[in-house]
């Protein structure tokens, strides 16, 4: 008797010790391509395909972790007899495994996904040029290209600066920096196909006022002996640009503020005076022309500063550095000379100047990227001219060769 109750006892644990097996399943694998990759934050769903009376409906998702690992845990009142494991491969394609629950209720599902590219594969490129000008930087972004039949739906700009990105399909537009300097803007271009591509460079924004569109005049009317009346209503600007200041300076130490386009003045001795004018624009362009005036007893005389000199410079770059080539500069005639070159390197937020009359400097630039270099030259008869232009520092090629491996 005693003997009979034990096997029971055994019998009944057995049976429990089963439905526990069959109402607790742990599901874990690996998901990887066909490169032997890990692939993270890969979606697997986990579905019960038992459909008798006594099984389990169950629907589980569970994420892939930085390692291409995933685990779940399944539990049920009812019976877990057999699972579908799912993972979604190329081109939406979906990879399915069937398992049945052994006594171990243990499933271990590894699936390998393929890596190749769709046949008709969209290509696109964002690209973008600039320029800047005292308001800001003006972008763009025309020079994108996409595939034939194929068109740009989104452009998104960034500028590098604490500003937000500016969204939509804007193909070129301004944006005001709040100080000279350097910036890293980027452009992202998405088109009707779905092709996306990002493109940026390093822009830099400078005040400088060289490249300005505007040319101040002066023309002069004698009113008593030693009374004038000056006129410079014949200074233009850009077409897009107004004059919106104008100060007139004297040689006596004098001066007229405001935007006096025909300014009078008397002067109290003889002798040749110096009378410039210095305009400034709505978009912030500055520049500044002079007359001598010689003032005596009789008919005065005009002696204009000469205007027909040029600044004018080359330049060769190795590595980081510079070097310049002024020699094609040239004064007003034979009877003139240049005797004094004044260079601007305008490196990043800072303006690097060298004064004296320096013909074939050079200077060696911090880091990549573009800066514009301004050369001033005066010649002894007073002529002055300015020129400019971008040079462009590379970021050295970065090697290839390297590999990493775990």
């Amino acid at each position: 008797m005693k003997k009979t109750i034990r096997i029971a006892f055994i019998l009944c644990c057995l049976l429990l010790q089963s439905q526990l097996f069959a109402n607790t399943v742990i599901v874990k694998g690996y998901v990887k391509d066909s490169a032997n990759h890990v692939v993270a934050n890969k979606t697997v769903k986990i579905y019960s395909t038992d459909s008798t009376n006594n099984g389990c409906l169950l629907s589980h998702t569970v994420l892939t972790n930085a390692n291409g690992y995933y685990i779940d845990t399944l539990t049920c009142n009812g019976t877990i007899r057999s699972l579908a494991i799912i993972v979604e491969g190329c081109n939406g394609l979906k990879i399915i495994h069937d398992h049945s629950i052994t006594s171990s209720n243990i499933v271990e599902s590894n699936f390998i996904i393929c890596t190749i590219l769709p046949t008709t594969q969209v290509v696109c490129k964002a690209a973008f040029t600039y320029t800047s000008s005292s308001a800001g930087i003006k972008f763009n972004g025309s020079s994108s290209t996409t595939v034939a039949g194929d068109t740009i739906i989104s452009r998104t700009w960034t500028f590098g600066d604490s500003t937000t990105a500016l969204t939509g399909n804007s193909v070129d537009p301004l944006h005001a920096y709040s100080k000279p300097g350097t910036y890293n803007a980027c452009l992202i271009i998405k088109t009707k196909k779905g092709c996306e591509s990002s493109y940026c460079r390093t822009v830099v924004y400078t005040t400088a006022s060289y490249d300005c569109q505007v040319q101040p005049m002066i023309s002069i009317e004698k009113l008593a002996q030693k009374k004038y009346r000056f006129n410079s209503s014949q200074s233009t600007a850009s077409g897009v640009d107004s004059i919106v200041q104008r100060i007139w300076k004297f040689s006596d130490g004098s001066s007229l503020d405001g935007n006096q386009i025909n300014p009078t003045k008397e002067f109290k001795d003889t002798g040749l005076y110096t009378i410039c004018i210095h305009v400034r624009t709505a978009r912030g362009c500055e520049k500044e022309f002079c007359v001598n005036l010689l003032i005596h007893d009789s008919i005065p005389g005009i002696v204009p500063i000469p205007t027909n000199c040029k600044a004018i410079f080359t330049y060769s770059i190795k590595d980081s550095t510079i070097q310049f080539n002024s020699a094609g500069s040239t004064a007003n005639s034979p009877e003139d000379s240049i005797i004094s070159r004044t260079w601007y390197y305008m490196d990043n937020v800072t303006t690097v100047s060298l004064t004296g009359n320096v013909v074939n400097p050079s200077y060696t630039y911090s880091k990549p990227g573009t800066y514009n270099v301004y050369l001033v030259i005066k010649t002894k008869k007073g002529c002055e001219s300015k020129f400019s232009a971008p040079v462009i520092i590379n970021r050295p090629p970065v090697p290839t060769n390297c590999k990493a491996q775990f």
